[in-house]
């Protein structure tokens, strides 16, 4: 569970980064 929330936060992030 905390790798799967780790992944999703990680995923999140990149997604964000990639969007600005």
């Amino acid at each position: 569970m905390n790798t799967f929330f780790f992944f999703f936060f990680f995923f999140f992030f990149f997604f964000f980064f990639f969007y600005i």
